[in-house]
């Protein structure tokens, strides 16, 4: 069983009209001289300058005063455009190149049909057929790497932001070599079982979105195929339509379900799915990129072979540290978000304001996105005119007090009562207290006394008896093991 039929396919009439595909057009060779010559790589329609890059990621919705003059539930219907609010950052272009670079380099060791690509295929296939998975090669490349963040703090949103740069190129036909390229595939562990056979299913399903006169779901989804045999075929098919990337998002709960199934000694553990997919990207050296929480990263393990894999790029919470004079993550953010205001009146930027969202929020991404855009909705439905700062306040602790409870206790993360609360949420105590288990547990008169409220009420009394200043360039403190660097309480969180 293979797929070289509809691989070597020329499109007929009937294929252009029900395919979303370019032609392949190598009239604009890559300016480095180990790209030039690939034509995987010259054929990719991907931005070349960094304000390209920004205009096709960005995603800031403009409200007029014409809008602003609506009835309030249509205002309250625009906002709903809120959902879809996205801003390139310092990550997300350190998270492109990265990829981007990984996906070229790759590409290097799959020229079309040279012997190296076939005896590649040929080895696959013959696996396929004894149901027997290939060792990870001991040299050569490697292009397996994973992403470990906060749930929150916007990887899910910079994962998505990488792959529409593609938008341009989801499929390529290569007619003089008999190629269909498919640049990158993205599939999401929460919607996948934690089987192999699963994973395979899903990966043979999005080359056949991609690719749909492949017939590939005749071909093996209804075949008496045994989970490794569909996997490898799911490889080798990667290998056929050089595929430049597999991105596989939130794979903690299933990598971490099938790591506790084994039989070995926890410090030991190394999952059977990422291990499979490791051992197929270097296989076919085409690039996995696995996406997930701080779980995933447990159920690593602790050997080096695969926490190497991380990509080191920080992506905790938005900083507020700046770097060579430029602003800072979180005020970058959070000036582009002040701008999609849809209220009777535009309420100006102020100090105050930032930090109150600073601190209910604490410089998560999707956090400031819900609480700025519930406030609004809030206002509409009471016909209040503008944002107020006791708004915000009340907005945060009615209807986001499950968010904003997180954000308040991981402010006072150094108080005994607040680490408790943290400890009962296994993806944030394994980012922030890796080192501590469960069911740990302080019982003391000051750590059982600690309530939320508390530190908001301390929060707005140190708001209205010392404004401040922003005092940007003080030195951060960077959070236990997330790679993020935070302010310190008194600028971050305007406490004492």
């Amino acid at each position: 069983m293979c797929a070289t039929a509809t691989q070597m396919r020329t499109p007929t009439e009937e294929d252009a009209r029900g395919l979303d595909y370019i032609e392949a057009d190598y009239s604009r060779p890559h300016p480095l001289p180990r790209y030039a010559g690939l034509h995987l790589v010259n054929a990719l329609r991907y931005p070349t300058d960094e304000a390209s890059i920004r205009a096709a990621i960005n995603y800031i919705p403009h409200f007029t005063d014409e809008m602003r003059r609506a009835e309030r539930p249509l205002r309250r219907l625009m906002l709903k455009e809120m959902k879809r609010f996205r801003v390139v950052l310092p990550r997300t272009l350190q998270l492109a190149a990265d990829l981007h670079g990984s996906k070229l380099e790759s590409y290097v060791d799959r020229v079309p049909h040279s012997v190296a690509v076939v005896r590649r295929l040929r080895e696959l296939r013959k696996h396929a057929e004894n149901g027997t998975f290939p060792e990870i090669p001991k040299n050569g490349a490697q292009f397996a790497g994973a992403l470990f963040s906060v749930p929150g703090y916007g990887k899910t949103t910079g994962i998505d932001a990488v792959t529409s740069l593609y938008k341009d190129c989801k499929l390529i036909f290569h007619r003089d070599l008999g190629i269909w390229q498919i640049p990158i595939i993205q599939l999401s562990m929460a919607l996948l079982g934690s089987t192999k056979k699963s994973l395979a299913l899903n990966l043979i399903h999005e080359i056949s979105r991609a690719f749909p006169i492949g017939d590939y779901q005749r071909l093996y989804l209804k075949t008496r195929l045994n989970a490794n045999q569909l996997l490898l075929q799911a490889f080798a098919l990667l290998q056929i339509h050089a595929v430049g990337h597999v991105i596989v998002d939130e794979g903690q709960g299933d990598f971490q379900e099938a790591a506790e199934d084994l039989d070995r000694d926890p410090s030991d553990q190394k999952t059977p799915l990422s291990s499979l997919l490791i051992a197929g990207s270097n296989q076919s050296r085409v690039p996995v990129f696995m996406v997930g929480t701080h779980e995933l990263k447990q159920s690593f393990g602790k050997r080096l072979t695969l926490r190497r894999r991380s990509t080191g790029i920080p992506w905790g919470p938005l900083s507020s540290k700046v770097h060579s004079g430029q602003m800072s993550e979180f005020d970058l953010f959070f000036e582009l978000l002040w701008t999609c205001q849809i209220l009777d009146v535009f309420t100006p930027h102020t100090e105050r304001l930032r930090r109150l969202f600073h601190f209910y929020t604490y410089g998560s991404p999707d956090t400031l996105v819900q609480l700025f855009t519930r406030v609004q909705e809030h206002a509409l439905d009471f016909n209040l005119p503008s944002i107020t700062e006791e708004l915000v306040t009340y907005v945060a602790r009615t209807y986001l007090a499950d968010l904003t409870d997180v954000a308040i206790a991981l402010h006072a993360k150094d108080h005994p009562g607040a680490k408790n609360f943290l400890f009962q949420i296994s993806d944030v105590r394994t980012a922030y207290f890796p080192n501590s288990g469960p069911k740990e547990f302080t019982r003391t008169k000051e750590a059982l006394s600690w309530k939320p409220e508390v530190e908001v009420g301390q929060f707005l009394e140190s708001l209205d008896a010392k404004p401040g200043s922003r005092r940007r360039s003080k030195p951060q403190q960077a959070d236990d093991d997330t790679g993020a660097s935070e302010s310190e309480p008194s600028d971050a969180a305007g406490k004492e």
